[in-house]
């Protein structure tokens, strides 16, 4: 991200994305501005560049922990999924809010986005109905 790139986002400052803001994608950026012009709420950002991850979307720019402010779990699932602007959404129900990663790592040609659940274990686990039940509701 250049800071011409910062001046066309509207409800985040650089600031907030820590002190390697400038190492965020700009889809990324604008993607979650875009998340949050149509839920109409805070967004906070508790994670995103990350270079302690080597090989992580987070590492490369790609990626944000977030949590919408008072929505559901589920509700933010939801919103992020509408706007069909993130290739990986991660849902975390045992954080001390319950919150989102959002990505936009590149697909391989005819591969559906990444989707999951972090259990209480710290597991990954598929994102569906019987995991869905178990870890959210």
């Amino acid at each position: 991200m250049t800071d011409k790139d910062w001046e066309k986002v509207r409800y985040f400052k650089k600031t907030e994305f820590g002190a390697d803001a400038d190492k965020m994608s700009a889809q990324l950026i604008y993607a979650l501005d875009h998340l949050r012009h149509i839920c109409g709420r805070p967004i906070r950002v508790n994670s995103a560049y990350r270079a302690i991850d080597p090989g992580s979307t987070h590492s490369a720019g790609l990626a944000a922990d977030i949590v919408i402010s008072d929505l559901s779990l589920i509700d933010q699932y939801l919103l992020a999924e509408k706007t069909g602007l993130f290739s990986g959404i991660g849902l975390y129900p045992y954080w001390g809010k319950p919150g989102l990663h959002l990505d936009v790592r590149k697909l391989k040609k005819l591969e559906l986005g990444k989707r999951w659940i972090r259990d209480n274990k710290n597991n990954y686990i598929a994102l569906n109905a019987d995991n869905l039940k178990r870890c959210v509701i």
